[in-house]
Parts: structure tokens; sequence; C-alpha cells
């Protein structure tokens, strides 16, 4: 149900995280572990140096989410804003937050059957590269009726009999970045892209912003691919007005449990697929020469046989 309406500072979700992983400490060895080190991150304890690099840490993710824009930035450097693209997967719904494992594995796979169908079928998606992050969201059941239009049928497709009627749902999606070659566009992309994951508005694929540099385009979507806002926007049908309402403190905790199993940080919820490599020709000695005359073949030499004597044909 509703319960923590209008935006919460960071600091003020991190302390509710911080008593979830306290009081849960007694009975689970994983929210024990990631409270402690919460604690000790860029503490004495640690010679003021080290960190603890969990996604549950706004001053570690921050420095993440930076270290990941400098790996887009200087992989993508000298790419035009005309072949790049904003992608938004919507992968499904599960009850089990830990469920959402399985759900990104199999995104991984068939993203990547989806960009080696394609290019079977044409060297024009032999450039392409995608590089998406998973990111969550979150709802109650029970508020399901205050969703917007589009997220009450997305979770519908997803859930068409509902078991129960309340309850957390989490929503896995993937949000990054589509690079394309020439001959492709946007429009061809999410076509693409829509008969491998069709429904209602799940995938969208907008072009960067033709007024901001590359590199704005890319802090821009790579920011809004990791952000860790842990907010629902509920809907208003009658003013029109989008409430962003905070996560529960019970679903801060197991969310960010089950993220702190996972311990290379945002590269493990990153899924990144480059071009393909172009094999390089063999290059082979012509039996013609520049006048297109046949070339006189040269005389084998057999040496050091066990005639001890040299051949010649």
């Amino acid at each position: 149900m509703l319960r923590h309406q209008n935006s919460v500072p960071h600091r003020h979700r991190f302390k509710r995280l911080r008593s979830a992983l306290r009081a849960a400490s007694s009975h689970s060895s994983l929210a024990l572990a990631l409270e402690s080190r919460l604690q000790k991150c860029g503490g004495p304890e640690w010679g003021n140096r080290f960190t603890c690099r969990k996604h549950a840490c706004p001053a570690c993710r921050d420095r993440s989410i930076a270290a990941e824009r400098r790996k887009a930035e200087r992989h993508f450097a000298g790419a035009q804003n005309t072949e790049m693209a904003l992608l938004t997967v919507i992968l499904g719904t599960v009850r089990d937050v830990k469920d959402i494992a399985d759900v990104m594995s199999k995104a991984r796979k068939d993203l990547r059957n989806l960009i080696d169908a394609e290019r079977r079928r044409s060297r024009l998606w032999d450039p392409v590269e995608v590089m998406v992050w998973l990111e969550t969201d979150a709802c109650d059941l029970a508020d399901y009726a205050r969703l917007g239009p589009d997220k009450q049928i997305q979770v519908a497709e997803f859930m068409p009999v509902f078991a129960q009627t309340e309850g957390v749902v989490w929503i896995p999606s993937l949000h990054g970045i589509v690079r394309f070659g020439p001959g492709l566009d946007a429009v061809r992309v999410r076509a693409a892209f829509e008969r491998k994951w069709p429904g209602h508005k799940r995938v969208d694929v907008e072009p960067f912003w033709a007024d901001q540099t590359l590199n704005q385009n890319l802090g821009r979507i790579i920011n809004y691919a990791c952000k860790h806002t842990c907010t629902t926007d509920y809907y208003d049908a009658e003013t029109g007005e989008i409430t962003p309402c905070e996560w529960e403190t019970s679903w801060l905790k197991d969310y960010y449990t089950w993220l702190s199993e996972w311990s290379r940080g945002f590269q493990a919820t990153r899924i990144f697929l480059r071009a393909k490599k172009q094999k390089r020709k063999k290059r082979t000695a012509s039996r013609f020469d520049e006048n297109n005359n046949d070339i006189e073949p040269l005389p084998f030499v057999y040496g050091n046989s066990i005639f001890h004597r040299d051949y010649y044909y």
C-alpha cells in the first residue's frame, strides 16, 4: 500500500535501509554481511581507503556510475549522435526478487541471439553495439489501479491472472545505449527489438538529442540507466499528475541484499555486445603479373635430403 509519499533524500532512505539490515542481521547472513560492509566503507577499519563497492552505498554507487560513464565515453569516442540511441526493454515481472537473476540471464542470451540473427540476415547489423544496464521497478499489487495507464497494461500483459491481490511485484528492465552503423536507423532497430519483445510500449528506441554533445548524451542516459531512486510513480487520473512514492523499507532490504550477492557492482548488471569483428582476408601470391600474364613458377628446391644433395625440377 501507499505509505511513503513524496521524495525523500537519499540519506533518509539509506538510514531506513541500514536500520532494516540491522534488524534482519540476526537471521540473515547476507543482511549481516552487507550492513558490516556499509558500516566499514571508507572508515578507519579499512584504513580510510577501502570502500564497500555495493549498490546500496550512495557514495560507492556514484563512483561506479562515474566509472561507467568514463568507460562508455572511451569506447564510443568518435561516434556520431545520428548513429546512437537510447534503448529501453521491459523484461517482465517477478514476485521473488531473486528471480530477477534468471530474467537477466535470459535477457543476455536473447539479446545476443537477436543481434546474431540480424547479422546473419544483413551485414548492416555487423557494426551494431549494445550497452545496457539492469534497472528494477517495484509496486504493490494493491496499488495496481494507481499505476499509470501504460504501466497497468504492461503489468496485466505479464500477469494476466493475478494469483494474489497484494504484495510486491518486481519489474526488471534494461536501459542503455545502442549504436548502429550506416544503413540502419532507430525505426529499423526498434522494429527488430519489438519482434523479440512484443507488447505494449515494451521497447523504446529514442535517438540521441541533436542539441547535446555525444558525451552529454552518454552521461544523461547512463545516469538514467543506473539511477537508484527506489520510487514508484503513481498516476492521478483526475489531475493527470504523477506522484513518486518511496519503496517500502522491506523492499529496500530485499533488493539491496540480493544485489549484494553480485560482487562486481554495476559490471554484473551490465550487458555489453560489441560490433562484429571483420575477418582479415588472407593474401595469397597471384599466378598473374600486373599485365594479367602467367608467371612462370619457380623451381622447387629440396635441400638436405637423405641423399645430402639438391634436386631441381
